[in-house]
């Protein structure tokens, strides 16, 4: 998303920020202290990024990357002024950025803390209605999925990952 005024509905706990670099000409999370948490209230009062990784199991059109290629992410909680808190991440799968950077990369989402922290949320919104790519994040299901339409960097594609590390 471009601008965290114009998102839908927000609804859950929270996470926060982690440690930035540069990858290419994006500023990119890449780095962030473990969470473990074991009440909605523990993770609401966090300030740490929750660090992701998943291997890509399947790509479609344009995508920069193949089966196989593992992508690193961190999800961070950021305020929003009318609906409490929404997401934000800057997906990078090898050396290519798939979702967010500049400031792009936020979506709706719902942090739980059940069992150890997890996170569900979306942007349905690809190239041509925002900046950035359309993303699904479900950590409990394992799956991440990202879409664009040929107004995107990379053209129109598909990738399908499944997470493989959550901390």
């Amino acid at each position: 998303m471009n601008n965290p005024m114009d998102k839908g509905v927000v609804v859950g706990g929270a996470l926060g920020c982690g440690v930035i670099s540069i990858v290419g000409f994006f500023i990119v999370t890449t780095l962030a202290i473990g969470v473990v948490a074991r009440s909605d209230t523990e993770v609401q009062s966090r300030q740490s990024g929750l660090q992701i990784r998943a291997n890509v199991t399947a790509v479609q059109g344009q995508a920069p990357v193949t089966p196989g290629t593992e992508c690193a992410f961190i999800v961070e909680r950021h305020p929003h002024p009318n609906l409490g808190y929404w997401c934000r991440a800057h997906i990078v799968c090898g050396a290519s950025l798939l979702y967010g950077g500049g400031q792009a990369g936020y979506f709706s989402c719902h942090l739980e803390a059940q069992g150890g922290v997890s996170v569900v949320g979306e942007d349905r919104q690809t190239s041509a209605m925002d900046t950035d790519a359309a993303m699904a994040i479900d950590t409990g299901r394992r799956l991440l999925q990202i879409q664009d339409d040929a107004a995107g960097r990379f053209g129109a594609f598909s990738v399908v990952a499944e997470i493989t590390s959550v901390q």
